[in-house]
């Protein structure tokens, strides 16, 4: 497989699978195409270690300026379950960076922000708000305090926020064009 396989989606395709190494055993995880393409996590059975790319880098709302909706549903149904107490992690490693952490509050917090900004934007959009107007309903400003502290990179994170929605409305209108022409 090349890295250019990898980027363009196959990597989809070996998610669930186990590897058995003899020893070890690794199991992947594909976080989904709604945050970024290098969204693969690789679980180290016996050591209840993650190792991944993608996972989120300390303090930054991951982009979504690419994704699909059920990429999006997919990652906040991936930080989930590794989110679950039942599913056993000691630490986890960041691919591009030396960083060892022993926390899942990126998955939380990753998690809580994308589900309750797509299902803010759902209703606003049952609700019949302008994109402007839930842009000014959902600032940053108003998300919970330990989101923010979480959350604080770059100096522009109220930028990436309201790109961050910008990119969910225009998903769910599409989303919502093509279920009722379905229904016609």
């Amino acid at each position: 497989m090349s890295c250019c396989d990898f980027e363009n989606g196959i990597h989809s395709q070996y998610a669930g699978q186990e590897l058995d190494l003899g020893d070890t055993h690794l199991r992947l995880f594909y976080r989904g195409d709604g945050i970024n393409h290098s969204s693969m996590f690789v679980y180290v059975v016996e050591d209840k270690m993650l190792v991944g790319m993608g996972m989120g880098r300390e303090g930054w709302i991951p982009p979504v300026e690419k994704g699909t909706l059920e990429g999006i549903r997919h990652a906040i149904s991936m930080w989930e379950k590794l989110c679950d107490k039942d599913f056993p992690i000691e630490f986890t490693i960041k691919v591009h960076s030396p960083e060892i952490h022993k926390s899942r509050q990126r998955f939380q917090y990753s998690r809580t922000y994308f589900q309750t900004l797509l299902d803010n934007l759902t209703q606003a959009q049952e609700d019949g708000l302008s994109l402007q107007q839930a842009k000014a309903k959902f600032p940053y400003s108003k998300e919970p305090a330990a989101m923010r502290r979480y959350f604080y990179r770059p100096e522009n994170v109220s930028e990436q926020h309201l790109k961050t929605i910008d990119r969910i409305w225009k998903l769910l209108q599409k989303e919502s064009s093509s279920g009722s022409q379905e229904q016609k």
